[in-house]
C-alpha cells in the first residue's frame, strides 16, 4: 500500500480550514439524500478516538476499550446499500463482531461482514487514535480504499477537535461532528454563558477562571452572594464524568486568608489527585467555581440531542443519571427515560439550549447535564449543569435500543416506542465492575448470559446487551444495557444480571470470597439455622463492619453538621446508635445484600446507589404504605424494610414493617440480622462496646 498526497504534513492551518469549510455543504446534501429512508449506498468512517486530555483520560479504567463503544454504529449495516470503516488502536476480538451481526435482524451476518472494512494501528500507546491515525500515512490509504465514493461518505467521531478536523481533510469527506472552532461552547465555562443566553436557570457561580487568585476570589464573592453555603465545587474546564471536580468546604470565617488556607483541603473526584497537580491543570484548562446543591430529593437527569447539518434541533433521549464516586459526582450508570415528574420539562429547556448553539453554527450530537430537586408546592427547580458537545456516556445505550428494536422517540411524550407501539425502558452502565470478572473472556460471558437466558429476545424486545466487553478480562469491568417493558422490570432484570455475574465467577476463588450466599437467607431461617450469638456492643459491631470493608461499600463519614441538617428535614431526632453509625458510614452501607439508608446516597458495587432516608420515605408514602410517625425506615434487604424507633425512651429499638419481629435496640439488630456469622465470631467477638 503506497501511501498518496495530501499528506498531514503538507497542510498549515489556514489551507486545512479553508478545505474543511469547503466539505461543510457535502454533509447537508447528504443527508438531505441518505435519511429520510436511509435507503441509498453511502460510507460511513467511524473514528471512535476519545480526543480527551490524557491525564484525565488515564484516571479511567479500561480506556482503551472505550472505542468499542461505537460498535453499535453497526446499526447502520441494517441499510443493504451502506458500507462501514471502522478504525481501532487494537483489533477487535471476532466474537464480538459475530454477537453485533446477530441482532442485524433480517440482514445476514455475511452480508454485513463484507460491507464492513476493519482497519486498526495495532498501538496501545496512550495517545488519541485520531493521532495515530495522523502519524500513519498507510494506514489513511488504506481508510481512503475503504471509501467507494468519497462523495458519499462522511467521519463519524466520539469528539471533535483539530485532529478529527485535519484527518477529515485527508480523507476528503466532512465531519459529522462539530466544528472544532465552536468546542469552547461545551467547555464548563461556555456552557454556563449558554445556558444564560437561552434563558436557563444553572448555579451561581462563576467562569473563565484561570489561576489559582481567580479560584479564591470567586469564592469569597460566592460565599458573599449565598451567605449559608456549606459547600463549592470546583471543575476543570474539559472534564469529564466528574472526574476533575473538586468540593470545597466553607471555613468558619469568610476572609480570603480563611479561604486560602482551606483550598488545601480540597477533596477531589480521584483520590490520587494533589493540589499541585489538580491546580496546574486549572492554568492549563480554565476552570469555574459554583455553589454546591444539596437539597433532599436531588435527581441528575440529562437530554440527549441533535443539532442536524439543515440545523434542526432534534430531541434524541432523556435519561436519569445514576452517579457515584466519593461525592456523588461521578457518572456510573443511567436509566431511560427521565421520570415523569420532570422528562417534559428537561427536554423543553435542552431544546432552548439546542436553539442557541444551532445559531451559533453547531452541527453534533450533545447531550446537557441537569440538577433537578423539590421547590415548593409539588413543584420541581430545574438547573442546567453542562453541554456535552459529543458522544457522551448516555449515546450508546440508547443506540443498542435503536440497534435491537428499530423503534424511535416518541417526542411528545419523550417515550420511546417498540415498531409495535410498546414503550420500551432500560438501566444501562458503562461501569460494572468487579475483581473476580477479571480473567473472563468474552466467549465466558457470552456462555454465562445464554446459559442463564439474560440474552437479548427479538421476540420479546427484551434483555441484556453488553459493550466494553474487551475490557473484561483485564480490567473485570464491563458495560450492560437491560432493556425491558417497564421502569421496575429494567432496574430487576439489571439487578438479576448482576447477580448472576457475580454467583458465576465464585469458581476457583478462595473461600473467604464467598461469604455472600450465606447471607441471602431469610431473617427467619438465620434465626432458625444459627445459634444467637453473644451480646455485645455496637463499638464492637462498628469495628467489624471496619475491618471486613472488602465486603461492603459505605460512604464517608457523616459530619454532625449534615445529621442536623438531615434530623431538621426529617423531623425526627436520631437514637445516639444511629448517630454513631452515621458518623462512621455516612450516606449507609451496602453489606452483602442488606441496605442500610442514611442522608446521603451510598454507591453499591460500583453501579446501583442505595437511596438516603428521605428519599425511601417518600416512596414508601408513595407505594401506599403507612409508616407510623417516629418510625424511621432505614434497613432493607430482600424486600423486608426495618424501622427504627426515633421516640422518647425507645432506646432506638427496631421493628420489622408487616411483621411482629423487633430487635431492643440498633446493636442487636446489626449483630442478628445483618452481620454474617462468621464477622461475629471472628470480629465482633474479639472487642467490646456499649451502645
Amino acid at each position: 500500500m503506497i501511501p498518496k498526497p495530501p499528506f498531514a504534513c503538507d497542510l498549515d492551518l489556514e489551507t486545512e480550514i479553508a478545505a474543511f469549510d469547503a466539505l461543510k455543504p457535502r454533509l447537508a446534501e447528504l443527508w438531505s439524500t441518505i435519511f429520510p429512508g436511509d435507503e441509498e449506498h453511502y460510507t460511513s468512517v467511524v473514528v471512535p478516538s476519545l480526543t480527551l486530555d490524557q491525564r484525565e483520560l488515564r484516571k479511567l479504567p479500561g480506556a482503551a476499550f472505550y472505542e468499542e463503544r461505537l460498535l453499535f454504529l453497526l446499526i447502520r449495516l441494517r441499510n443493504p446499500r451502506a458500507r462501514l470503516v471502522y478504525v481501532t488502536s487494537q483489533p477487535i476480538h471476532p466474537l464480538l463482531l459475530e454477537y453485533y451481526f446477530q441482532f442485524l435482524a433480517g440482514i445476514p451476518s455475511s452480508h454485513a461482514r463484507a460491507r464492513l472494512t476493519l482497519l486498526c494501528a495495532h498501538d496501545a500507546s496512550p495517545v488519541p487514535l485520531t493521532q495515530k491515525i495522523l502519524d500513519r500515512p498507510r494506514l489513511i490509504e488504506r481508510i481512503r480504499v475503504g471509501i467507494p465514493d468519497a462523495s458519499r461518505a462522511y467521519m463519524t467521531v466520539f469528539n471533535s477537535t483539530p485532529l478529527e478536523r485535519k484527518l477529515a481533510v485527508l480523507l476528503g469527506i466532512p465531519l459529522n461532528g462539530v466544528d472544532p472552532r465552536l468546542t469552547w461552547l461545551g467547555s464548563k465555562s461556555g456552557s454556563r454563558k449558554v445556558f444564560r443566553e437561552a434563558g436557563v436557570d444553572c448555579p451561581q457561580g462563576f467562569e473563565d477562571l484561570r489561576t489559582l487568585d481567580d479560584v479564591e476570589h470567586a469564592l469569597v464573592e460566592l460565599r458573599r452572594m449565598r451567605p449559608g453555603l456549606r459547600r463549592a465545587v470546583i471543575k476543570l474546564n474539559e472534564s469529564f464524568s466528574g472526574e476533575g471536580n473538586a468540593i470545597f468546604r466553607y471555613p468558619e470565617r469568610d476572609d480570603r486568608d480563611a479561604i486560602q488556607a482551606a483550598l488545601r483541603d480540597l477533596e477531589f473526584a480521584v483520590p490520587a489527585e494533589t493540589h499541585e497537580s489538580y491546580f496546574e491543570k486549572y492554568g492549563q484548562m480554565d476552570g469555574i467555581v459554583e455553589e454546591l446543591v444539596e437539597e433532599g430529593g436531588l435527581t441528575s437527569p440529562s437530554a440527549q440531542l441533535r443539532i442536524n447539518p439543515r440545523g434542526q434541533v432534534v430531541p434524541i433521549a432523556t435519561h436519569d443519571q445514576i452517579l457515584g464516586g466519593p461525592h456523588g459526582h461521578t457518572y456510573i450508570g443511567c436509566r431511560f427515560p427521565a421520570a415523569d415528574a420532570y422528562r417534559h420539562e428537561v427536554q423543553e429547556a435542552a431544546l432552548r439550549i439546542g436553539s442557541v448553539l444551532a445559531a451559533k453554527g453547531v452541527v453534533s450530537r450533545f447531550s446537557i447535564d441537569f440538577l433537578a430537586y423539590p421547590s415548593g408546592r409539588g413543584g420541581r427547580r430545574l438547573q442546567a449543569l453542562e453541554i456535552n458537545l459529543r458522544m457522551g456516556a448516555t449515546t450508546h445505550p440508547f443506540l443498542a435500543l435503536r440497534f435491537l428494536t428499530g423503534g424511535q422517540l416518541e417526542p411528545r411524550t419523550g417515550l420511546f416506542l417498540s415498531p409495535d407501539g410498546l414503550a420500551k425502558y432500560y438501566r444501562a452502565t458503562d461501569n460494572l465492575h468487579s475483581e473476580a470478572y477479571r480473567g473472563l473472556l468474552p466467549e465466558d460471558l457470552i456462555d454465562i448470559v445464554t446459559f442463564n437466558r439474560l440474552h437479548y429476545d427479538h421476540a420479546s424486545e427484551t434483555g441484556v446487551l453488553f459493550h466494553l466487553m474487551g475490557a473484561l478480562s483485564e480490567f473485570g469491568k464491563v458495560g450492560l444495557t437491560a432493556i425491558d417493558n417497564t421502569p421496575e422490570q429494567a432496574d430487576e432484570l439489571y439487578a438479576r444480571t448482576v447477580s448472576v455475574l457475580d454467583k458465576e465467577t465464585v469458581y476457583g476463588r478462595k473461600a473467604a470470597a464467598r461469604v455472600a450466599p450465606a447471607a441471602v437467607r431469610t431473617e427467619a431461617e438465620v434465626e432458625r439455622r444459627q445459634p444467637r450469638p453473644t451480646r455485645v456492643g455496637l463499638d464492637a459491631i462498628l469495628e467489624a463492619f471496619a475491618r471486613s470493608g472488602t465486603q461492603h461499600l459505605a460512604s464517608g463519614g457523616a459530619s454532625e453538621e449534615e445529621l442536623q441538617r438531615f434530623e431538621e428535614r426529617a423531623e425526627v431526632a436520631l437514637p445516639p446508635g444511629f448517630r454513631t453509625f452515621l458518623g462512621r458510614f455516612g450516606g449507609g452501607l451496602y453489606f452483602h445484600g442488606h441496605e442500610i439508608f442514611g442522608p446521603k446516597h451510598v454507591v453499591i458495587h460500583d453501579i446501583e446507589l442505595v437511596p438516603d432516608l428521605l428519599t425511601v420515605r417518600r416512596w414508601l408514602a408513595a407505594q401506599g404504605i403507612d409508616v407510623p410517625a417516629g418510625l424511621l425506615p432505614f434497613h432493607r434487604a430482600r424486600g423486608v424494610i426495618h424501622l427504627l424507633d426515633t421516640g422518647p425512651g425507645s432506646h432506638g429499638r427496631v421493628l420489622t414493617l408487616g411483621a411482629p419481629a423487633t430487635f431492643p435496640d440498633l446493636a442487636s439488630f446489626l449483630q442478628t440480622i445483618v452481620l454474617p456469622r462468621a464477622a461475629q465470631r471472628g470480629d465482633a467477638s474479639r472487642s467490646s462496646g456499649s451502645d
